[in-house]
């Protein structure tokens, strides 16, 4: 009896599914499957002396993006990590994220987008300047010094940071491929 009741319940939820919906998800769980199986099982290939189970992160703040499928099908590649999406700066004491720059810089409508922050020392303080470039359609040719100025005070307001932000020309920003470097740290080592 037990088994019927079994098999009733299983024929009950099939049928809410359509063709489509089960063949899909039946095939992500046996995905999701052979990673793990695969993960746990080539983890400690290359260590000598294995004392602990290895931890498998999925929330690692890699920037990457997954390549199409290969001949063999229930195998997909990664393309090779082109940085992390939490970089921090650590400026007199203060964490700071580029994305927090980043939103500052994207909430007024005569910013670009495209920035490069500069880390300087002079004397025994820490520097930061902000170059934003500007948008074809606002840039004025005296370097929109207002508009840098309010943006300056709101970095100072909301993340704690006193930084000199210059907007530039557009197209002046150096460009490059994949990840984009904006941070020059100028600032001596040691």
């Amino acid at each position: 009896m037990a088994s019927t009741k079994s098999q009733v319940k299983s024929s009950t939820y099939r049928a809410e599914m359509d063709e489509t919906e089960r063949a899909s998800r039946d095939a992500i769980m046996a995905l999701q499957t052979k990673r793990l199986a695969w993960s746990v099982k080539h983890a400690y290939d290359n260590v000598a002396h294995k004392e602990a189970f290895p931890i498998i992160r999925y929330r690692t703040r890699d920037l990457t993006r997954l390549l199409p499928g290969t001949a063999r099908p229930g195998m997909r590649r990664m393309e090779k990590v082109t940085g992390r999406s939490d970089d921090m700066i650590i400026l007199l004491g203060v964490n700071m994220f580029l994305t927090q720059i980043e939103e500052a810089l994207l909430t007024t409508d005569w910013c670009g987008g495209h920035f490069i922050i500069e880390l300087t020392r002079e004397g025994h303080l820490d520097e930061m300047t902000v170059l934003a470039e500007a948008c074809p359609e606002s840039w004025d040719g005296s370097g929109l010094v207002v508009h840098a100025e309010n943006v300056s005070s709101f970095i100072k307001n909301t993340i704690g940071i006193t930084a000199q932000v210059r907007a530039v020309a557009p197209e002046t920003l150096e460009r490059s491929l994949g990840k984009a470097k904006r941070v020059y740290d100028k600032r001596p080592k040691g």
